[in-house]
């Protein structure tokens, strides 16, 4: 029972060009979706919330850069952006 399972669940990281579904896992796309609904959201919070300044990344967004540095060569600041 056990084997049927993990085969089902491979085939179904199999990318799409090698006959699988091709869907990724919930824990390798949570930390990229993290830095971007960060980055998403920083302009409508200064927005609502000037007196916060959020130039700089804080806490969380801070911890995601350092982890995603860690992983990753590129960095999620490129082109000048800026997280936070």
């Amino acid at each position: 029972m056990q084997c049927v399972f993990w085969r089902r669940k491979l085939v179904t990281r199999i990318p799409t060009n090698h006959a699988g579904l091709g869907l990724r896992s919930a824990a390798d796309l949570s930390l990229p979706c993290f830095l971007l609904s960060s980055h998403a959201c920083k302009g409508l919070i200064n927005r609502l919330l000037p007196s916060l300044n959020l130039e700089t990344p804080y806490g969380d967004v801070n911890d995601a850069i350092d982890n995603w540095s860690k992983h990753h060569d590129s960095s999620p600041l490129e082109n000048g952006s800026s997280l936070g």
